[in-house]
Parts: structure tokens; sequence; C-alpha cells
């Protein structure tokens, strides 16, 4: 993924909103789970997880790009 220099900062202001309200963004239809979701920024999606109170940022990807779930990396065995 490339972004403009200041991505990774917008990516943290657009993420910010999760902090209270995690499910703002919408679940990913791909993945068929509910705790997986996706925010837009530009022409990106945020996709993030949901797990145990916790928000991890899981993937920014162009919005055209189709995904599957083996593409998107997540610890399965953490309990955190």
């Amino acid at each position: 993924m490339l972004l403009r220099q200041e991505g990774s900062s917008d990516i943290r202001e657009r993420t910010d909103i999760l902090e209270n309200l995690p499910r703002a963004g919408k679940e990913v239809i791909e993945l068929s789970n509910e705790n997986i979701r996706e925010i837009p920024l530009y022409s990106y999606r945020i996709i993030y997880e949901i797990k145990n109170q916790a928000i991890f940022v899981l993937a920014v990807l162009h919005k055209r790009r189709n995904i599957t779930a083996d593409e998107i990396l997540r610890d399965e065995t953490s309990n955190m």
C-alpha cells in the first residue's frame, strides 16, 4: 500500500473514532465475521478487528481489490 507521506497520520485520525465507537465501520462482507469491519479513507479500506474490547488494524487496501480471509493477517491463537 502506498499512501502519501501523511498517510499514517491520516489512518490514525480516521481510526480515532473506533476508541469510542468500535462498530462504527461496516462489516467486511467478504470475510463473514461481524468483528472484522472496515472504514473508508480516500480510495482505501481500513480493515480492523474488534477483539476483547481492543481494536486491531489488519490491513489498508485499495477499495477495488477483492480480498479473501487468508489474505488478512490475524493472530487466531491470541486471547488478548
